[in-house]
């Protein structure tokens, strides 16, 4: 682009584009969601440099208006697609660029629910299945993780408990973000055999 300079017979021509970047902080984690709030700082080069003009970086959010941006602070939970670009003093305006990410602060829901309910003394005199129940509602594919009698941690959705005896069952839910619900216990009884 063109212009004139301070000298109405002399023009100037600026024909580089800006060149914006971004910084987020914390750094985009593996996941792609943030557990916590987030900010994003934007700066820009330009050539020739201009101290007295430099250039603009705009960023339109979630297919919101175009604003010119030094910084951005984001809270609010979901999914964001972000695209923001650079403008200089001539006008020269660069390709948008595009970041995604989101954002969950909420830890999913986590429940446990047997088949059946036991007998008067609170004990199984058969079998029994549990299903593990996770949900969330935001970055969501959670996954559920329990363990019995402090054994190994394990994944799924149901499990049946079958032998005689006394069972502690952990268990909690993760979601995408890698938000984990409280950790929940129960206590079962199971016992099949019948007195000789």
């Amino acid at each position: 682009h063109a212009a004139l300079t301070g000298d109405p017979d002399v023009f100037w021509y600026d024909g580089t584009l800006p060149v914006s970047m971004a910084t987020l902080t914390p750094p985009l984690p593996a996941t792609g969601w943030y557990t916590a709030s987030m900010s994003i700082q934007f700066s820009a080069t330009d050539l020739p440099e201009d101290a007295d003009f430099p250039p603009v970086v705009y960023t339109q959010l979630n297919g919101g208006p175009w604003t010119p941006a030094t910084q951005l602070n984001l809270a609010t939970e979901g999914s964001h697609r972000l695209l923001y670009q650079a403008r200089d003093k001539a006008g020269n305006l660069e390709a948008a660029k595009e970041l995604r990410f989101g954002i969950d602060k909420t830890a999913p829901s986590a429940s446990l629910g047997a088949d059946r309910l036991p007998n008067a003394s609170g004990w199984y005199t058969a079998a029994v299945t549990f299903t593990l129940t996770v949900a969330d509602a935001v970055s969501g594919n959670p996954t559920g993780y329990y363990r019995l009698n402090d054994g190994p941690w394990q994944t799924g959705k149901t499990f049946a408990l079958a032998s005689d005896g006394a069972y502690r069952i952990e268990y909690y839910g993760q979601d995408a973000a890698g938000n984990r619900s409280a950790l929940a216990s129960t206590e079962v009884h199971v016992d099949a055999t019948p007195p000789v």
